[in-house]
């Protein structure tokens, strides 16, 4: 396998997502190149990092029942039936989380770099320092 071919299945590789075969492959690979080796390697920690950071806090289980309780006696009160309660059966991706905000923090720094500085005016200080001239006088 080529190095460039082992970088695309980075991901898929570290997420132990490659089937028997290629994960063979993506190792020889990893075993013969050191650099590619130390990319994989850094991605690894990178996604260790991102999990420890952002490790899901579980609910207590004292709050759930109290909300059901609370939930109940409202119930017996006004003799209405609330919806019934779904807990989510899937998770956001973390990892698809960050791709959207990393999108959208590209897509808002070339807005800004292309629309928010006028050719006029290149540098935002240079502009307000204009904007106070003109102002003034």
């Amino acid at each position: 396998m080529k190095p460039d071919d082992a970088l695309t299945h980075c991901q898929a590789y570290l997420d132990g997502e490659l089937d028997p075969a290629l994960t063979a492959e993506v190792e020889a690979c990893l075993a013969s190149n050191p650099d590619i080796a130390e990319f994989f390697e850094q991605e690894r920690t990178f996604l260790a990092f991102l999990k420890t950071r952002s490790a899901r806090v579980d609910t207590s289980p004292n709050l759930i029942d109290g909300i059901k309780s609370r939930l109940q006696q409202e119930q017996a009160q006004h003799g209405t039936a609330p919806a019934p309660l779904k807990m989510p059966t899937q998770r956001f991706s973390r990892r698809g989380f960050l791709a959207i905000a990393a999108g959208i923090a590209i897509v808002a720094s070339v807005a800004f770099y292309k629309f928010g500085r006028s050719p006029e005016c290149p540098y935002m200080v240079s502009c307000a320092d204009e904007f106070a001239d003109i102002k003034s006088g």
